[in-house]
């Protein structure tokens, strides 16, 4: 993973999903990957479902999202 990768895993780990979504799972499990196994590269897929996730979970993780992602909402 990269830095930038490890970052957005960490701050939706800390984020709210609704109970028992996909969502919730695989934003888990990359923080569990972020924390424990930073080496782990993540697939094309992984990484875009990553920013994707990152983006919309936007609201709960302001600062994070403001330095990391490149799009305009803030």
């Amino acid at each position: 993973m990269t830095p930038d990768q490890i970052d957005k895993a960490r701050a939706l780990g800390r984020c709210i999903f609704p109970v028992g979504s996909n969502q919730k799972r695989f934003a888990k499990d990359m923080a569990y990957l972020a924390k424990e196994k930073p080496e782990f590269e993540l697939t094309e897929r992984q990484a875009k479902y990553l920013d994707l996730l990152f983006h919309m979970y936007r609201q709960q993780i302001k600062s994070e999202h403001v330095r990391l992602c490149d799009c305009d909402a803030a």
